[in-house]
């Protein structure tokens, strides 16, 4: 039982707007364990805001590089190395240095949890040697770890050999009062949303352009923010869509969904280029289930299988900002048909939610922690 288990959690962001460690760290302090949450402190992110398990902003002497990375692992080990704990979750490569170095000196279990390929991610594009660097890291990969989907979990589990335990990032179950009667009103506005990272490789400067390329009444709205948030409002400046384009910033889980209930087509328009995004399945996707709307993905395996089991999914099988127009064209063209995905969309809200998934999340820990502490009395290392 996770019954007053020290669980400690490590990321490399502000924690403000990281909606799947909220999760998991929130499932686990249910059940009775002592969570903690770490991360980083930034002067431009909001403070994360109080929940029932613990969290903690470091502060290091660097933004970003090398030696943000190296100056952030070296004082997670340390203090791994003398605070109580009986588990530790390092959150993708870049923080599994720290976690499996401390966890084998004091001969603790850690999982490793994969929210992405992270070697293939685009930002790493081009740049061999970081990209070597980050390979050698991930030869620490131990027996324990988690992923975000299946097609995920078989890649990493190839590549690594090791296996891969799958917990979807799905998001809670929500009020249906307050989503159940969207309808596209003649003539009436019709709002594209995009929630999530403002990234390299998220597709958003395509979907800036398709913009341009749909009748005036269309309307964006990108909720968060990211590496690519000022040049994006450049790009809408040069683009006249100033009066179409809306940003709102980094929010908490709450005002995103407030956000998404405003909208009525999503978006997750990601670059196949990236190993990473062509085996990923975004949080997004469901959030997008929840508030009742169809969505627009990429043709990749894990949205080509939700494709077949709900209607409500609509797939591009290529990044350019015309095929993306007429995608939503054809989305908003017969009000009956959008009628229709969105009621599929809430039908999928029912299966695809925290709720059943934070169960397959309580057991994998539990488990955990019940077979290192087996290896450990029986004196084996």
């Amino acid at each position: 039982m996770l019954k007053e288990k020290r669980i400690i959690a490590t990321v490399t962001n502000p924690l403000f707007h990281d909606k799947r460690m909220i999760r998991i760290c929130r499932s686990l302090a249910n059940q009775g364990a002592l969570v903690s949450l770490w991360g980083v402190k930034k002067p431009d992110v909001p403070q994360p805001v109080p929940l029932n398990f613990s969290q903690k902003l470091l502060t290091v002497p660097f933004r970003k590089g090398f030696l943000f990375y190296a100056s952030y692992n070296i004082l997670l080990f340390f203090r791994l190395l003398f605070t109580r704990y009986d588990l530790a979750i390092a959150v993708d490569l870049d923080t599994l240095t720290a976690v499996s170095l401390a966890c084998r000196i004091r001969r603790k279990p850690w999982v490793y949890d994969a929210h992405e390929y992270f070697t293939e991610v685009p930002e790493l594009e081009g740049r061999h040697f970081v990209k070597s660097i980050w390979k050698i890291v991930a030869l620490l990969i131990g027996k324990f770890n988690m992923t975000v989907s299946q097609s995920l979990a078989e890649v990493l589990s190839e590549n690594y050999h090791q296996k891969f335990h799958v917990i979807r990032n799905v998001p809670e179950k929500m009020d249906r009062d307050t989503i159940d009667q969207r309808v596209l009103l003649p003539g009436g506005p019709v709002n594209l949303v995009y929630y999530g990272y403002l990234n390299k490789g998220r597709g958003l400067e395509y979907i800036l352009q398709a913009l341009t390329l749909l009748p005036e009444q269309f309307h964006l709205l990108l909720i968060g923010g990211g590496d690519l948030e000022d040049e994006l409002k450049k790009n809408t400046g040069k683009l006249g869509l100033e009066d179409r384009v809306k940003f709102t910033g980094w929010v908490e889980p709450d005002e995103g969904r407030h956000y998404l209930e405003k909208g009525h087509i999503g978006l997750n328009l990601l670059d196949g280029r990236a190993v990473s995004y062509y085996y990923s399945l975004a949080n997004k996707t469901f959030d997008y289930m929840q508030v009742g709307i169809p969505a627009i993905h990429m043709d990749f395996p894990e949205y080509q299988s939700l494709a077949k089991q709900f209607n409500c999914i609509s797939l591009l099988s290529d990044l350019d900002p015309e095929a993306i127009s007429r995608v939503v064209l054809d989305l908003v063209s017969d009000n009956q048909k959008y009628r229709e995905m969105c009621l599929e969309a809430l039908r999928g809200a029912e299966n695809l939610c925290w709720e059943n998934e934070e169960i397959r999340l309580t057991e994998y820990v539990d488990k955990v922690i019940v077979e290192r502490g087996k290896i450990n009395n029986s004196g084996i290392r």
